[in-house]
């Protein structure tokens, strides 16, 4: 009998970490969605961390437009930066407060349909919900209450930056529904972060 139970676990083990293989090339897919073929890479790896910068060119009918997104990889968490913050770096252990809109990622895009939390009145309106709590939310980083994927995802980002944070459901909620949000789900956080305090 003790058998048949393990041998059921580890089917149910390898198909979680198959849904979760399936996630990450998701999430990939919409970063190479990002990429064009005029854009610059370079890669940088530092202790754990690996960062991709994307040089972008855009030809408008004004010119030429550079700008820079930068991807981060941190431990099961990648941040996309949209737009550079200034200051001090958040570190593992630090306080941070920031806007966000939450969603289940498992279409593989973030839209109004897959959105299950915000405190960003225009985005919720765009739901069809009201938005009952419009202050910046703040954490510590080090609460244990905080999802993986996000924690992983703040480390590193500054005052006035915008990014979205994706990871797998295992980094998420695992095999556990947390309201709407079903388990093992992947998800994407966008962040406009306020304030850093290490």
């Amino acid at each position: 009998m003790s058998f048949c139970l393990l041998a059921a676990f580890a089917c149910t083990k390898a198909s979680e970490e198959q849904t979760y293989a399936k996630q990450e090339e998701t999430i990939d897919r919409f970063i190479e969605g990002l990429i064009t073929p005029c854009d610059t890479l370079s890669m940088v790896e530092d202790g754990g961390t690996t960062v991709l910068r994307v040089a972008k060119v855009t030809i408008t009918e004004e010119g030429e437009v550079r700008d820079t997104i930068t991807v981060t990889y941190y431990g099961g968490a990648t941040r996309v930066t949209i737009q550079e913050g200034d200051g001090d770096a958040l570190l593992k252990r630090g306080n941070v407060s920031f806007f966000y809109a939450g969603y289940d990622f498992s279409s593989g895009s973030l839209n109004a349909g897959s959105l299950f939390a915000t405190n960003m009145q225009e985005l919720a309106a765009s739901s069809g919900w009201d938005c009952v709590d419009t202050d910046p939310i703040s954490i510590k980083l080090s609460d244990a209450k905080i999802v993986d994927g996000l924690k992983r995802g703040l480390v590193g980002v500054k005052p006035g930056e915008e990014c979205v944070i994706l990871f797998s459901g295992k980094s998420g909620f695992g095999s556990h529904p947390v309201g709407t949000i079903p388990p093992r789900v992947p998800l994407a956080y966008r962040i406009w972060v306020e304030t850093v305090e290490n």
